[in-house]
């Protein structure tokens, strides 16, 4: 560190890049995000530097970009103020008692409420504690539009807080609002201003936050916004990941980087292709398709099962827990028919519980896919399959309207 920068470069490309080197030198004003942004000139300036001085960006940026917590396994931030740490230690732990969840839901909008009135709230326990009441709202079974209520609460602080979100703070909101369907009339006003925000941050983040790209992509597809400037922007960071990340170590890539992102990125490029080329998307469909996806078997689907096949013709198929390794999709119940004219008929149909009512982003999302493929969808409530008679006579109707043979 008592060296020239000049020495030190010089240094570097005559020990080949070592990592003896790059671990036992410091550099005292180098940060993760200047790095980046050394890194993006780099890419982007065609003979700029030097493929040695590139290869040691590459190196550096390898060193200084640690493991990243995943989003279910959330660490609390220890250069917050132990207040802070507190607070957010409390939320935690209220998100841990699964046993106990709708006195733990209680228990931390409590807690958010008076986190406010003592003014101890930082930007990362604002996200948190968006993200603790979308854990919590669905399993204590709250009203939905009571959850939204308490997240309007948290909302009522967005301009004093926006400013001082970075893009890690934006990813986890937005998330949030979507895991729990969040529904108000300034939803797409309060999404745009995030956007807005993280967009000059875009080209700042290492290839190690290759999943925060993808959910940012991900959750603006589920919410509409596909229009907004920030897309190419991110897109263009996903595809210099896609790059980076093929000249890996499997090893290394595994270590860093979670199987789901390259499953939510291939959903996004089933329904915007354009965005990608096609190397992208076959290396993304490689990585995707390839993941284990166990079936969730239910008490309903299993009559809606029966009474459906009382329903059609032999000639139909009907597969309950299908599994769509194409689509990256499970299915309640799938079915399938060539007419007469060969012109093949799919069918999904859907059984929704009460997590429905927190999931309807997802689902409008999921289905989208299904119909793009030429997949239809029809949804029916587990409660519905109580009377069954009303129900034969209601899918009955909608299986004679698509040309479905049914039983005389």
């Amino acid at each position: 560190k008592h060296k020239s920068e000049g020495d030190m470069r010089q240094e570097a490309i005559e020990t080949d890049m070592s990592d003896d080197f790059l671990k036992n030198h410091h550099f005292p004003n180098l940060s993760p995000d200047l790095v980046s942004l050394y890194y993006f000139i780099a890419r982007r300036q065609d003979g700029a530097l030097s493929p040695e001085e590139i290869e040691i960006v590459e190196s550096v940026r390898g060193l200084l970009s640690g493991e990243k917590p995943s989003h279910d396994d959330y660490e609390i931030p220890t250069e917050s103020s132990q207040g802070v740490r507190e607070f957010m230690s409390h939320l935690k732990k209220c998100t841990d008692e699964e046993s106990n969840s709708y006195e733990a839901y209680y228990d931390a909008y409590n807690t958010i409420i008076q986190g406010f009135a003592d003014g101890i709230i930082d930007k990362a326990a604002y996200t948190y504690s968006f993200r603790a009441l979308a854990i919590l709202g669905p399993r204590a079974n709250d009203n939905p539009q009571c959850l939204h209520e308490k997240i309007n609460f948290l909302l009522s602080y967005f301009n004093a807080f926006l400013p001082t979100l970075n893009i890690q703070n934006v990813t986890d909101l937005l998330r949030s609002l979507v895991e729990i369907s969040y529904e108000n009339e300034n939803r797409t006003r309060l999404v745009s201003l995030l956007l807005d925000h993280a967009e000059s941050g875009v080209f700042l983040m290492q290839w190690a936050e290759f999943g925060n790209a993808v959910s940012l992509l991900r959750n603006c597809s589920v919410l509409g916004m596909t229009e907004h400037s920030i897309i190419p922007s991110l897109v263009e960071q996903i595809h210099e990941c896609l790059v980076l990340i093929r000249s890996l170590p499997k090893a290394t890539v595994e270590k860093t980087l979670r199987n789901s992102a390259f499953d939510m990125l291939h959903k996004v490029m089933i329904l915007h292709p354009d965005l990608f080329d096609s190397d992208d998307v076959k290396f993304v469909r490689g990585k995707a398709l390839g993941m284990e996806r166990p079936s969730t078997p239910t008490p309903s689907v299993d009559n809606a099962d029966k009474l459906i096949r009382e329903i059609l013709d032999s000639a139909c198929t009907v597969i309950p827990y299908l599994i769509d390794h194409e689509l990256g999709l499970e299915f309640d119940i799938f079915i399938a028919y060539r007419n007469a004219q060969r012109k093949d008929i799919s069918l999904d149909v859907e059984m929704d519980g009460q997590q429905h009512d927190f999931s309807k982003l997802e689902d409008d999302f999921k289905d989208r896919i299904r119909i793009k493929r030429g997949i239809n969808v029809v949804r029916i409530k587990n409660n519905e399959i109580n009377d069954r008679e009303t129900l034969r006579q209601k899918l009955t109707g909608i299986f004679k309207a698509m040309g479905l043979p049914v039983r005389e």
